[in-house]
């Protein structure tokens, strides 16, 4: 960190000790070249590779060791992984290979993130992460921001994000600019950034009026037959004989 503070120099702030660091087993060479280039990363980006790591040479009784207050806590270290063969499938529609693989790395992932974890993931690419809430939905609220583009007002806060966004800058610096703004007066409407709403999903057509209301008449009436034949009343004899 104080390596990247004395090349970027004081005056880039909180900016100036940002590093991204990325940890795996190894790197292809190809791999390294694209981390480099990356506009949004470049000399500010750290590679850490640690060899081979096999769980089947962990001894599964090696234990992992809490510190709390009087004592110790001692546990067995979480060795599960990704295991394919334990999976199973209730629902009628079943994932493709794609959805698999974003489910392997959104389970590996979570197990990384502190509780309650929400993890995003889409097309093999970590997009938004939630972690160390009391509520999974604030969770899910904080990895949707961070894996959804917001909507903001037109400002001058918002128009020197995009100039820093678009002349290179890195995602460190780009956070702590907009956490500067934060102590800013809350009536200072020019240099905040005010959410204007979320973006939920990828717009993939664009249908008018008359096909959007005929679309949800024939989505309501299919949910309303098949609510119907789930709790069609069921007729029973009346009991024959007696007093």
């Amino acid at each position: 960190m104080m390596e990247s503070y004395d090349r970027f120099g004081k005056e880039r702030g909180a900016a100036g000790f940002f590093a991204e660091v990325v940890v795996a087993p190894a790197f292809d060479d190809d791999a390294v070249e694209v981390i480099r280039t990356l506009k949004s990363w470049g000399d500010r980006v750290r590679l850490l590779a640690t060899g081979a790591l096999d769980r089947r040479v962990h001894d599964i009784f090696e234990y992992d060791v809490r510190c709390l207050v009087g004592g110790l806590l001692l546990q067995q270290r979480d060795l599960v992984g990704w295991e394919p063969e334990q999976l199973t499938f209730p629902t009628k529609v079943k994932p493709t290979a794609a959805q698999l693989e974003d489910l392997r790395i959104a389970w590996l992932c979570a197990k990384h993130v502190k509780s309650n974890a929400i993890v995003l993931v889409q097309g093999t690419r970590l997009v938004g992460c939630g972690a160390g809430q009391m509520s999974r939905v604030d969770s899910t609220m904080i990895a949707a921001r961070k894996g959804y583009p917001i909507r903001v007002l037109k400002n001058q806060a918002a128009r020197k994000v995009r100039e820093l966004d678009e002349g290179g800058a890195g995602q460190g610096e780009i956070n702590a600019f907009v956490d500067s703004l934060h102590r800013g007066p809350d009536d200072d409407r020019e240099n905040k950034l005010m959410s204007a709403g979320q973006v939920a999903g990828l717009i993939t057509d664009i249908p008018t009026v008359e096909e959007l209301i005929r679309g949800m008449v024939a989505e309501a009436e299919a949910v309303a037959q098949s609510l119907a034949r789930k709790f069609q009343p069921q007729r029973t004899r009346s009991p024959v004989g007696g007093n």
